[in-house]
């Protein structure tokens, strides 16, 4: 359009709203400067014709509320999908084999089985995994035997398989970024059919399977010279002469796939690198027995921030109530008889100011909601917290390659490795956690368990409760036991 207005093939712009031409302040800019130099003899809206001699503020001050809404607009979808994304439901399009429900209430829909498609495509996947059948077979067979279409209504090609078997959707995670969300959708095949039919359509020429490279921490750690990721080399095996026996080896190394850095970092042996991830889990792990002692002090703190609690509600009713009222003010100007020539308001700024303040309300009344279950959410989101803590090293040594993934994915924030060192940085609360465990081999003289417990939760909770009790020569700073238990156990944010 800049174009033919430079070139003289444009005169005069039509459009329902200056919002229409910009979303930002560079177009805003390019359209007002075509204007002022008369490159444009005029913009024309149903409700005003701006020349250019017209006060260039009220140019500006359209296209300034144009750029604020569209910034509203985004902050307010990106918002929406990662709520979505944090309650297990995949913010995108469904794949083949799946349906997006739409009758839900917005932002609660989820991701259904197609029931047309589900089950053929499911069928399809285990004859995949027979290793008898191509690509092209199984094109073949899905089109010609089973007669099904993508939901597109077209035949599946060779690349759309080759997509959909590659898909972690279909066991039950999906992508965001550089990490995988585990989904609430129904998955169509299991982790370990996902790998092994990776193996078969990667296996070629003969080359026995166990050659290949098991990336169990696929995208997990990074290389902490040049950030790219750390991956894995295929097994090695080395002849014992002394014994006949042969061992294997596995190694890790960067990827050194940056064309800026020359990465230098060296391979580590596996068992090293596991022996350092057990290390970490070391500094977080807690007894069972803790649970229950730590939740009556949360609960004990929960009981004093009523009263925080009712002043928040107080102030969120006023504001529902001010909305609400100026809500009804709105509709009632819209229809009095001093309006009926739209004088004192257009149907275009009603319905403008009308979607503003619905939405205001409505975010009023949701955080109304939030504050009520408030007290209920902190209570499980510690015990949650607490429990994921316990048992750790044992359920990640003897776990399946997905119990590691979701260990690392939940307690690391990041993982890099340097050096053949591994560093990871927990998220929060579970960097709270290793200050307890810090403190309880730092300032084990100051010990001195509480007295009304007994004899077997004295034992379990000492590694806790040397942080939180002293003798009065200690000089370490340490806040009340039942303040610390909240403030370090919830997450950084937590409402």
């Amino acid at each position: 359009m800049t174009k033919l207005i430079n070139e003289g093939k444009v005169d005069n712009l039509f459009c329902w709203k200056l919002d229409r031409l910009a979303r930002n302040p560079i177009e805003a800019g390019i359209v007002t400067h075509l204007l002022q130099t008369r490159k444009i003899s005029s913009i024309v809206t149903p409700n005003k014709t701006f020349y250019p001699e017209d006060n260039a503020i009220l140019t500006a001050v359209e296209f300034g509320m144009a750029n604020q809404y569209s910034r509203d607009l985004r902050g307010n979808v990106l918002r929406g999908l990662k709520s979505k994304r944090e309650k297990g439901w995949m913010p995108n399009y469904a794949p083949n084999g799946y349906l997006n429900e739409r009758y839900n209430e917005k932002g609660l829909n989820r991701i259904l089985e197609d029931p047309k498609r589900f089950k053929p495509i499911q069928k399809l996947w285990k004859l995949a995994l027979t290793g008898n059948y191509s690509i092209a077979d199984l094109a073949d067979i899905i089109n010609n035997e089973y007669k099904v279409k993508t939901k597109g209504g077209k035949e599946f090609s060779k690349s759309t398989l080759h997509r959909m078997f590659n898909n972690p959707f279909y066991y039950g995670y999906f992508k965001n970024k550089d990490t995988y969300v585990k989904g609430k959708h129904k998955p169509m095949v299991t982790k370990k059919e996902f790998d092994e039919l990776q193996s078969i359509f990667n296996a070629h020429n003969g080359r026995p399977q166990d050659s290949k490279a098991e990336n169990k921490y696929n995208g997990l750690i990074k290389c902490g010279e040049c950030g790219y990721t750390v991956i894995p080399e295929p097994l090695k095996y080395k002849k014992i002469k002394s014994t006949g026996e042969t061992k294997s080896y596995k190694y890790w190394h960067c990827s050194h796939k940056s064309k800026a850095i020359d990465c230098k970092q060296k391979s580590i042996n596996e068992s090293e690198l596991e022996n350092q991830m057990n290390e970490f889990l070391s500094s977080l792990e807690i007894d069972e027995a803790y649970i229950e002692w730590g939740m009556k002090f949360v609960e004990h703190h929960l009981d004093e921030d009523i009263k925080e609690r009712k002043n928040l509600q107080r102030k969120y009713k006023k504001l529902l109530t001010e909305t609400t009222d100026e809500l009804d003010s709105l509709v009632k100007l819209m229809i009095s008889k001093g309006n009926k020539d739209h004088s004192l308001l257009t149907e275009q700024e009603f319905e403008k100011q009308k979607l503003d303040l619905s939405y205001k309300r409505d975010e009023i009344t949701q955080q109304l909601k939030d504050l009520n279950k408030r007290q209920d959410h902190i209570i499980n989101e510690v015990r949650t917290n607490l429990e994921f803590c316990t048992n750790l090293i044992n359920r990640f040594n003897d776990g399946s390659i997905d119990d590691k993934r979701e260990i690392l994915l939940n307690l690391g924030r990041t993982v890099d490795l340097r050096d053949k060192i591994l560093s990871i940085k927990p998220e929060i609360p579970f960097k709270s956690m290793q200050k307890v465990k810090k403190f309880t081999t730092t300032y084990p003289k100051w010990v001195e368990l509480n007295p009304s417990l007994d004899n077997n939760e004295n034992e379990a909770l000492a590694t806790v409760s040397r942080f939180w009790r002293r003798d009065r020569d200690s000089p370490p700073p340490v806040v009340q036991r039942d303040k610390l238990t909240y403030l370090l156990l919830r997450k950084k944010g937590s409402h």
